[in-house]
């Protein structure tokens, strides 16, 4: 084979395999769930990731002893008891909707808190209670493939919907906790920055 065309093969394999790995995700299993987090993303912690300072993503797990559901009425008292309890806690956006491609009925809300853009997806099981929390510093990174690709990717491990509705808003909770350790990795990325 002639050096020329060896050379070219090697070239565009190169290309190849760098768009590759610069594009590919990392399979994590968790509490019962898995998600893909992007290569681009580094561990912080149990169940968090940061991606320099731009964005992080952290899955709060919690018991589901009430049996809370994804429901209207949860939803409702869930953003009364926000907007209620933290002033500081700009609720831009919420609905009860489906996730990780239809898979599973969850509470989502979208925020301005601590100077960060936050989306939450609170996916209540008949046992547990699983929490996503993207944050990020320009809310338009949500509607990336980056941030659309994690939560389609995100499965629960033998998922069984809630029967009871209850609002008990235990969800509450969950969603403050989320934020502020989202928000803790913020700060701390940007004290290290300085």
């Amino acid at each position: 084979m002639n050096k020329k065309i060896f050379a070219r093969i090697i070239a565009i394999i190169a290309i190849v395999g760098m768009i590759v790995v610069g594009n590919s995700a990392l399979a994590y299993s968790g509490d019962g769930f898995s998600i893909d987090v992007p290569s681009t993303y580094t561990s912080v912690g149990n169940n968090m990731w940061q991606k320099s300072s731009e964005a992080n993503i952290n899955i709060q797990v919690t018991s589901n002893e009430d049996g809370e559901a994804a429901t209207k009425d949860t939803l409702d008292k869930l953003v009364k008891q926000l907007e209620k309890q933290y002033s500081s806690w700009s609720i831009e956006g919420s609905e009860v909707t489906k996730v990780a491609n239809g898979n599973y009925k969850c509470l989502h809300i979208t925020s301005k808190v601590m100077g960060m853009y936050v989306d939450q997806y609170a996916i209540p099981t008949k046992d547990k209670i699983y929490t996503i929390t993207i944050g990020a510093s320009d809310n338009n990174y949500f509607s990336s493939d980056e941030a659309k690709d994690m939560i389609k990717s995100f499965k629960i491990d033998n998922y069984k919907e809630p029967k009871s509705g209850k609002a008990t808003v235990v969800i509450v909770v969950i969603v403050v906790v989320a934020v502020v350790a989202g928000a803790v990795i913020v700060i701390k990325k940007k004290k290290s920055q300085n």
